[in-house]
């Protein structure tokens, strides 16, 4: 099985894509309680 540079963008970016909504998820959340 060979590494594909490309493979490993599309997983970088999927990650993105994953980690994102939820980070801004948080902070929403952390205002609205006050934390932030």
């Amino acid at each position: 099985m060979r590494h594909d540079p490309d493979d490993e963008k599309m997983l970088y970016l999927l990650s993105i894509a994953f980690v994102l909504p939820i980070l801004v998820w948080l902070v929403a959340i952390g205002k609205a309680m006050g934390w932030i």
